[in-house]
């Protein structure tokens, strides 16, 4: 049966107010637009019940006192949390040594338990989530049963498919993954309070992706400067378990001035419903994303950062690979520089945001998150587990390379993630329209509107286009499976064949609506698709129609056309980045929201598919990951086209 095309930003999963999606830093959307609220979670990504500490939103009742954040000394950092969601990975051993190494070391000792940890999970130094020498790692596993979770901190495993390695005692109590998120018995895998490694982690995505992030996050504050003492021990209160201990250099508040240090472990920290988040002045998606959670959800304080010896920092905790995925949407999350802090755009928003924390001071076991009405829905019903996607997060192996190229308008090339960089196209009288990898990722064609063609790495030049006619250009290049040619479609409905390509007919001499937009072949290289800006769908040779929006109304031109990935239907995009989907899932869109330019480019990408626009961010509807984009610098010309490693 055809799927109707569907077009509406509420169903997706998309962030109400964000000013980032899929890492465009630059990217400015309205604020009134709403996410619909989920039907339905993967208790992989999203764990323990809905009244969990982890899960309940701020309520009407909180009571706010003010604990009087400023610049922490040494800027703000991430403190990372290994979580392996894969129960069915093979066991490795664990091991323990003495703190602080990290890595496995000759002599360690066996713990006695073996965790499922797939064969490339690395957690290590250098892997671009280290913060210095003392991340605490705290975090669990999913163990066979696909139920239990073993927590754990000080985790490290340094070589893919080696030992894991913990520090003294970092293997700690279990979890239900389907309870309240509190440990069966003292003591979760942060050592500074007892509770959850994995609760609370920001995860890969929450940042970068689409949707909102809907659940309570956690912090590693700097207690010298902003916790209390009570009868002359460090303070802590429910849901913590502890508060360090009485160390020396541990001590909460001595480096306090000028204020009384209010903070315990376990405090719940929020942003009061009183403060406009668009009168922050925030200028990172990111952070306009934390700000909304930590309004409607809120923060616990779960480990210390503030040692005589340690960080002197206030630390987002996150789950492993969320730094280096902050990274490659060009957001250092690490602001520590020389000593002291650097004036990073980042820094600046972390500032903002924590002179608006407020520790919210009712809360408690009969009144988590304050009590009254919760600021937002709970979360819903638990569906069916499912791994996640991108082997640095344990959920399954890597099945494989991601990354993607885009091409601007004078013909700039910018790589992503593993797509190699080859070479900018030399374009001079015409404008670069189109880009397009060879089947191994290893090589790229791109194309200008005079039908001029460029081959670097090893793709392979089958010719140029002839003249063309008055008022026509060339708008696409599709390659062949072979590789060895490749189709050019023109706005004016025409196909040129080059190398083994085939003609299976075109539209040229045929009155169009609107040009030609985009072109796409069918996976097995027997057909293809062409799209006009009306949204008027031609198929040739094999490809089948599923239906077109030629004849509707359209509030932008559509710009791209790609298959699905069973190849049984296809997507539309417009430049305002709605999408219709046609017998295919629909996966979400932009549209209703305001961009700051438009979308210029799509292209299939894993489950689903990869928008770009013209100021080079980039849209990511799938289960492929996000691998950076240019919204925080968008280049000299316009980006008007993607395509991925294959």
């Amino acid at each position: 049966m055809q799927s109707p095309p569907r077009r509406h930003a509420g169903i997706a999963l998309l962030a109400a107010a964000l000013t980032l999606i899929s890492g465009l830093v630059g990217l400015s959307l309205s604020p009134t637009a709403a996410a619909a609220d989920p039907t339905a979670r993967n208790p992989y990504a999203w764990p323990f019940s809905s009244d969990s500490i982890w899960n309940m939103p701020v309520g009407s009742g909180a009571t706010f006192a003010d604990p009087n954040f400023f610049q922490p000394p040494n800027g703000y950092g991430t403190d990372s949390n290994p979580i392996v969601m894969a129960p069915s990975s093979p066991l490795r051993p664990v091991h323990t040594h003495a703190w602080p190494a990290r890595c496995h070391q000759s002599g360690d000792a066996s713990s006695g338990v073996s965790l499922p940890i797939p064969d490339d999970y690395v957690v290590a130094p250098g892997d671009g989530s280290w913060e210095g020498k003392m991340p605490n790692l705290a975090g669990g596993a999913l163990l066979a049963d696909g139920r239990t979770i073993r927590e754990f901190n000080y985790l490290s495993r340094c070589d893919a498919g080696g030992p894991a390695s913990l520090t003294g005692d970092g293997l700690r109590s279990t979890l239900d993954l389907y309870g309240n998120g509190r440990p069966s018995s003292f003591f979760g895998g942060h050592g500074g309070s007892g509770l959850s490694g994995v609760g609370g982690s920001i995860r890969r995505g929450e940042l970068t992706g689409v949707a909102p992030i809907r659940h309570v996050t956690k912090l590693t504050v700097d207690m010298s400067r902003w916790g209390t003492r009570e009868a002359d021990r460090n303070a802590y209160q429910w849901p913590a378990y502890a508060a360090d201990s009485n160390n020396t250099g541990q001590n909460y508040g001595v480096n306090a001035r000028g204020y009384t240090p209010i903070l315990k472990m376990g405090s719940l920290l929020s942003i009061p419903g009183w403060v406009d988040i668009n009168s922050l002045g925030l200028e990172t998606g990111p952070a306009r994303k934390l700000a909304e959670a930590w309004q409607n959800y809120g923060s616990y304080v779960v480990d210390n950062s503030g040692f005589d010896t340690g960080w002197g920092q206030n630390l987002l905790n996150v789950e492993h690979g969320v730094k280096a995925e902050m990274a490659a949407a060009g957001i250092n999350m690490s602001t520590y520089s020389n000593s002291g802090w650097s004036d990073t755009a980042w820094n600046r928003d972390m500032n903002r945001l924590f002179d608006q924390l407020h520790h919210v001071t009712n809360n408690g076991p009969g009144s988590i998150g304050g009590g009254g009405t919760p600021r937002v829905a709970l979360a819903p019903p638990f569906g069916e587990p499912a791994l996640l996607s991108g082997g640095s997060i344990g959920a399954r192996p890597s099945s494989g390379r991601s990354g993607y190229w885009m091409v601007a308008q004078k013909g700039a090339v910018y790589a992503f993630g593993a797509a190699p960089y080859l070479g900018n196209a030399p374009v001079r009288d015409a404008n670069a329209v189109d880009i397009e990898a060879t089947s191994g990722g290893d090589g790229y064609w791109v194309v200008d509107t005079a039908g001029r063609v460029f081959a670097f790495g090893t793709a392979r030049w089958h010719g140029n286009a002839t003249p063309l006619s008055a008022g026509e250009s060339v708008t696409s290049l599709s390659r062949t499976r072979s590789g060895n040619g490749y189709w050019m479609f023109t706005t004016k409905g025409r196909v040129l064949t080059f190398g083994d390509a085939t003609h299976f007919g075109d539209m040229a001499g045929k009155p169009l609506n609107g040009p030609i937009r985009d072109s796409v072949t069918t996976s097995r290289g027997d057909g293809y698709y062409m799209v006009a800006s009306d949204g008027g769908t031609f198929a040739f040779g094999a490809a089948a129609f599923h239906g077109s929006m030629g004849g509707k109304r359209l509030n932008a031109p559509v710009q791209s056309l790609v298959p699905d990935p069973d190849g049984d239907g296809y997507y539309m995009v417009a430049s305002d980045g709605g999408v219709f989907a046609f017998s295919a899932p629909f996966r979400g869109s932009l549209g209703d929201l305001r961009l700051n330019k438009p979308v210029s480019g799509m292209v299939s990408y894993g489950n689903g598919y990869l928008l770009v626009a013209a100021d080079g961010g980039a849209f990511v509807f799938s289960d492929k990951p996000f691998d950076g984009s240019l919204g925080s610098n968008p280049p000299p010309s316009p980006v008007v086209a993607v395509t991925v490693l294959g």
